[in-house]
């Protein structure tokens, strides 16, 4: 069961549930509790790091983002905007 906080704004709950998929997807049938003090962003192997590349490849497929960014050019506000109103 994956549950959101109902008050959060639609991009940050489909962030998280993707998140919650990486980690069910990462250590299925392991008991995971994730505590903030273990999430070390610089640490690549961290169960939080992995799911984190997780959600964004399920959300932001590099075959979809890439050819969409290369259109819009040059890196602006406006293109960054596009861009997550794309994904």
């Amino acid at each position: 069961i994956i549950t959101v906080n109902a008050h959060s704004h639609y991009p940050r709950k489909r962030f998280s549930i993707a998140h919650e998929l990486g980690h069910w997807h990462h250590h299925r049938g392991k008991c995971l509790v994730c505590r903030a003090e273990e999430y070390r962003p610089r640490d690549a192997l961290s169960p939080e790091r992995a799911a984190d590349g997780y959600a964004a490849d399920l959300l932001m497929p590099h075959y979809l983002f890439r050819p969409l960014a290369r259109q819009l050019g040059k890196l602006t506000f406006k293109a960054v905007r596009a861009l997550a109103d794309a994904f």
